[in-house]
């Protein structure tokens, strides 16, 4: 009678189930390959470079480490059988027994309170969601139940109940179990591991001893016996042929190794009180910037063809292997680094008091697994006051936060009270500080050290709102990110900033490819640079040198240095180099371009040339020409000067060839008449001339005057030190007044116009005489005139600039390029024209720049402003660290993923589920400047660190460009 109504509740379950159209389908969601591509779905775990230590993983909503049947340890498949489901490898999807068991306590309870679900329904209910207890849904349950065990045979069924079944968290299935309660992979547990696991299907959070207080954790682990005990006690009652796999299917186990385990189990429970021996491991990992950027590089396009064309859709649940370039210590390193860096800076800038340093938090969990890293950040709790220092606790490991630690924490804490960075912390303030850290207190630290003698050395942190970010690169592969002081949610180092400054060493690195010299000197004067109908006029931020070399200006951060080497900075190209240079940059009429496309996507770029601008391009070409041969002939210096000069066309003043221009027939009638004087031995005083006499050597100024130059009677020993030849009113020789010397005049006519020296008077050494009548003193003599070989007129220095041969043969240089011009008939867009248009060559700058800026790695478009040397444009963190690496080495790394991957390489490696390559990367170093260029351009930054703004390298660096320290 018994039997018939079991089997009687069976059938009416089994109708009650197929009361729809379709009954006896398999629906869509219990086809095989649905609910594989579900239960089998493996996060795609990420790791560090060695293929080993891993970063994180990639999943969805539950994370999972996906066994097959054929994996499943024996002792777990007798173990979950013995205690969840003993008929599981004889009933079909439902187990009429323990339905009408399941009966009799609903019709009892007078509610449902029991399912006699077996593991078939419960892996029903664990795939396909079942809302909630009521009769429907348990209806709907046993039908998908049934449609399963049509559709896989019991070790597959097996299979998937084993990857279903929640642990904690996030976590489902004994590959997460394992790893988690015993720090182990399933082939590996023991029976007792096996049974506890087994047993702990019926509710995970009764039986985890990791999570909670002591006294919680204490009452989990009993539980967790209690409970393994059972299983194992239903392991020696079930009946062996209950125990015993079907055939087929794949993994066999034996009816003598049933007998085995059997055998064990029973003599573990002879044996007296069980230990479970627990061993947390780790299987989930925190959101952290790397696993995000990770992620975000597989979405892009590239990284989805790649996949695809393996075959992966989906690489959440792909089960890949993504090994990266990061490197776990300097992941490490530099987290510590920067996190440390930020509890000392933080306090003293956000004014933080002592309690910023403890935490709303509990304890931390006691993990045996789990001992002190060096430079790894943690909770840990004051156990105990000892002397000078606090005893704490890492969860059930001793720390140590000794006198140094509390004293930084403290003086942080007293520097933002007092709002000096430079204050000292009296003790009786970190006395007050270590009695505000009660037993108990919760707090933040970092492994300082740990000794192999003793507890571990802690320094105490804090979490600030300031923050940072670090990028570490080797060769175009990244090493470490650290992206925050969390590290997780928002990725500074993909934020765009301004960097001020850093762009100054690109442009000496622009500037040193294009032929200049670290120990050139460049224009640190004020001055107005015209571009596109605008003016940009720099002011420095301190008082600075007039010229100074290169590698100064970069030591010395010199704005205005920059910024002009900015506007020169194709100065020492002749024309061939430049057109060179235009077509590299894209600014050169393209092949099967047309004239006025061209002309318009010049005009666009900010170059309209007219003809009232020629003269300025040939002042250009005039100026490369007679500077090129003043090299020649070993004048760099005065090359240099020349180069620097502006024609004047767009700017005032006096430093400009227009003006000198004017000064020519002037100083040349002023030398002459200075020549006529000597000869005549009159005052040798002419204005506007000053010399300056060293040894033999005579050199002579016109206008204003170069240091070191002083009046020619006093330079010839014909006035004392300071004296003056000059008349009353006559402005001083240095000043720019107004030259007597006027063009068109004759010699004798400049120096009939000379004003006459007024004799210096000598007083009597004798007694004054009692006669009434003054006596007149006697007039000194006239000086004469001593006899002076002056150097030849061409060498006459104008307005302490250049020499007036080298602005002679400036002005016959440039008749000769109008001349050539007019001739030649060129098209105001020719390349002879815009190589000498002012805009044209300032717009060809900072497009070198900004190429090579993109080439080294910054995908942010970069304003072409003037102000570029001073960061007047965003780029990321990882952008400027690229450059930076290519400024160094005049190398890019070039690799096959495209910009929008990131400047730089992360993804080393992708292997599919069986470890199968995918995708390799194959970065590849390309030349752009070289690597004489790069190591210029690092001995400049290596100066920059080593002395700072430059303060400590005035006694290293000089501005003569004579002696340049080179890093070895």
């Amino acid at each position: 009678m018994s039997s018939l109504i079991h089997r009687s509740i069976f059938w009416l379950v089994l109708f009650a189930s197929c009361d729809t159209p379709g009954c006896g389908e398999t629906p869509e969601a219990a086809e095989r390959k649905n609910v594989e591509a579900v239960v089998f779905a493996s996060d795609s775990i990420i790791t560090y470079r060695d293929g080993e230590r891993r970063i994180g993983a990639i999943f969805e909503e539950e994370h999972r480490i996906p066994i097959h049947w054929d994996d499943l340890p024996a002792t777990w498949v007798i173990a979950i059988v013995a205690a969840e489901d003993g008929r599981f490898w004889s009933h079909a999807g439902v187990d009429p027994k323990g339905v009408a068991r399941a009966a009799g306590e609903n019709v009892k309870a007078g509610t449902v309170v029991s399912g006699g679900s077996t593991l078939t329904q419960q892996i029903a209910k664990n795939l396909f969601d079942r809302p909630d207890r009521s009769l429907g849904s348990k209806m709907e349950e046993l039908d998908y139940a049934l449609h399963l065990e049509r559709v896989f045979n019991k070790g597959e069924l097996l299979a998937l109940y084993a990857n279903l079944f929640h642990v904690t968290g996030n976590g489902t299935g004994l590959g997460v179990a394992a790893r988690y309660f015993f720090d182990k992979e399933p082939r590996d547990l023991t029976l007792i591991e096996s049974a506890y696991l087994a047993g702990l299907v019926k509710g995970p959070a009764n039986y985890d001893p990791f999570p909670g207080d002591a006294e919680r954790r204490a009452r989990a682990r009993e539980r967790a016996i209690e409970r393994t005990q059972y299983v194992l006690e239903r392991i020696v009652a079930e009946p062996i042929s209950n125990l015993i796999p079907e055939p087929g299917g794949g993994k066999k186990i034996s009816a003598r190794e049933v007998d085995k385990i059997r055998k064990e189990a029973q003599a573990l429970l002879d044996g007296g009180r069980i230990e479970v021996p627990f061993s947390r491991g780790r299987f989930r990992y925190e959101s952290s910037i790397l696993v995000d950027e990770v992620r975000r590089r597989l979405n892009t396009k590239y990284f989805k063809e790649i996949l695809a064309a393996a075959g992966v859709t989906d690489p959440v649940k792909a089960g890949l292997t993504i090994v990266t370039t990061l490197d776990e210590a300097v992941q490490r390193q530099s987290t510590y680094g920067l996190w440390h860096h930020l509890s000392d800076l933080g306090p003293w800038l956000e004014g933080l008091g002592n309690d910023a340093f403890v935490l709303d938090a509990g304890p931390p969990s006691e993990d045996p697994s789990r001992p002190p890293r060096l430079h790894e950040f943690r909770n840990a709790v004051i156990t105990e006051h000892v002397e000078n220092h606090l005893m704490a606790d890492l969860g059930g490991f001793a720390c140590v936060i000794d006198r140094d630690a509390i004293v930084r924490a403290a003086l942080a804490v007293h520097r933002g009270k007092e709002k000096n960075r430079y204050v000292k912390v009296p003790t009786a303030s970190v006395d007050g500080f270590v009695e505000g850290m009660a037993d108990g207190s919760v707090v933040w630290v970092s492994i300082r050290d740990v000794p192999s003698d003793g507890p571990a050395l802690c320094d105490l942190e804090v979490r600030p709102e300031l923050q940072g970010a670090v990028v570490v690169l080797e060769k175009g592969e990244l090493r470490a990110m650290v992206g925050g002081n969390t590290n997780r949610d928002f990725n500074r180092i993909q934020a765009l900033r301004q960097f001020g400054s850093t762009f100054k060493p690109l442009i000496y690195h622009a500037a040193i490819s294009l032929g200049w010299q670290p120990d050139d000197l460049i224009d640190n004067r004020r001055h107005t640079f015209k571009f596109s109908g605008t003016s940009y006029t720099p002011r420095p931020d301190h008082e600075p040198s007039p010229w100074v070399s290169m590698a100064w200006a970069g030591v010395n951060s010199e704005n205005l240095a920059s910024i002009w080497l900015l506007y020169h900075l194709i100065d020492q190209m002749n024309s061939d180099q430049i057109f060179k240079l235009s077509k590299l940059v894209g600014l050169a009429q393209e092949d099967g371009e047309s004239d006025d496309d061209y002309k318009t996507r010049i005009q666009k770029a900010g170059v309209l040339p007219k003809r009232s601008q020629l003269p300025e391009s040939h002042f250009a070409a005039a100026r490369w020409e007679v500077s090129e041969t003043l090299v020649a002939q070993g004048q760099r210096a005065e090359a240099r000067t020349l180069r620097s000069l502006s024609s004047g066309t767009n700017d005032s003043g006096r430093e400009n060839w227009k003006h000198l221009q004017g000064r020519l027939e002037p100083c040349r009638a002023a030398y002459e008449a200075l020549e006529e004087a000597l000869k005549k031995g009159g005052s040798v005083d002419v204005r506007d001339l000053s010399m300056k006499k060293d040894g033999d050597e005579l050199q002579i100024a016109c206008g204003t005057r170069p240091e070191g130059f002083v009046s020619p009677s006093e330079a010839l020993g014909m006035t004392p030190a300071g004296g003056s030849r000059l008349g009353a009113g006559a402005p001083e020789p240095g000043t720019p007044g107004r030259s007597i010397s006027r063009a068109g005049r004759t010699p004798e006519e400049i120096a009939a116009q000379m004003p006459k020296p007024t004799p210096t008077g000598r007083g009597s050494s004798r007694p004054k005489s009692k006669s009434k009548t003054k006596s007149k003193p006697k007039p000194s003599p006239e000086p004469k005139a001593p006899k002076v070989t002056l150097p030849p007129v061409d060498e006459l220095i104008i307005d302490d600039q250049l020499k007036l041969s080298t602005l002679e043969a400036l002005g016959e240089a440039m008749i000769r390029q109008e001349l050539a011009f007019e001739a030649g008939d060129y098209d105001m867009y020719s390349p002879e024209v815009l190589e000498g248009q002012t805009d044209f060559r300032v717009l060809l700058a900072m497009r070198y720049v900004t190429y090579l800026a993109a080439r080294y790695g910054v995908q942010t478009e970069l304003a072409e402003v003037l102000s570029l040397p001073l960061g007047a444009t965003e780029i990321t963190l990882e952008e400027a660290t690229a450059m930076y690496a290519g400024l160094v080495s005049g190398k890019a790394v070039v690799s096959r993923a495209p910009d929008e991957v990131g400047p730089s390489v992360l993804i080393s490696e992708i292997r599919d589920q069986l470890g199968a390559v995918i995708y390799k990367a194959k970065p590849r170093r390309s030349l752009v400047t070289g690597p004489e260029v790069g190591q210029m351009t690092a001995d400049i930054l290596r100066n920059v660190v080593l002395h700072g703004t430059g303060r400590a390298a005035k006694g290293l660096l000089t501005h003569e460009g004579a002696h340049v320290p080179i890093g070895g």
